[in-house]
């Protein structure tokens, strides 16, 4: 893996260190991805399918109707946790 990322020198020139945030960032998804069981890979990636933005015809309706769908999921699993008092 630090051989792939070491391949632009452009990103770790000049002391930033960007190779080693990367695969430290893939291990905490790789920690954080289950909370409740123990880890199922060393590594791992966390993807977001943009098509739907790059083919919209009007890119604020697009991410408006992504962050209410995201919303609505939230909100959905969070009425399990509520306190009713």
């Amino acid at each position: 893996q630090k051989n792939l990322v070491n391949v632009f020198q452009s990103q770790i020139a000049g002391g930033k260190h960007y190779d080693e945030a990367v695969l430290g960032r893939k291990r905490a998804n790789a920690v954080f991805r289950e909370a409740h069981q123990s880890d199922q890979m060393s590594l791992a990636e966390i993807q977001l399918n943009l098509n739907s933005f790059v083919a919209a015809q009007d890119l604020f309706q697009a991410l408006k109707a992504t962050l209410d769908e995201f919303t609505a999921e939230i909100m959905h699993a969070a009425t399990k946790y509520q306190i009713k008092g």
